[in-house]
């Protein structure tokens, strides 16, 4: 796939702060794109996490656990758009304390 081929984006994320800031970067990157979908915090029509909705870190992880059987059926549903991109985003010193990334060189 091309990056001008992607149209529908989804997120997964700690929290309601980061959205705006992500969903952003994914329309900058992305001009043509149509939609970013929210998987993760679920999320209010103001943009609040829903009562009793969860957040931060330990949920982005608890998503991916729940639904790593399931990605396809995520990203190719039965009905509806397909998702072309999914970007699923912790904070950098939560990666850093997981091994997962080093920190930037500035």
């Amino acid at each position: 796939m091309s990056d001008s081929s992607i149209r529908i984006a989804a997120l997964v994320c700690e929290g309601q702060t980061d959205v705006p800031v992500l969903r952003e970067v994914l329309q900058t990157l992305w001009p043509k794109l149509e939609d970013v979908r929210i998987l993760q915090p679920e999320l209010d029509d103001t943009g609040r996490v829903r009562p009793g909705g969860r957040s931060g870190w330990s949920e982005v992880r608890t998503w991916c656990q729940q639904n790593k059987d399931d990605i396809d059926e995520i990203l190719h549903p039965p009905v509806g758009d397909r998702i072309d991109l999914l970007l699923l985003a912790i904070d950098m010193d939560i990666a850093i304390e997981a091994g997962i990334a080093d920190p930037p060189v500035l």
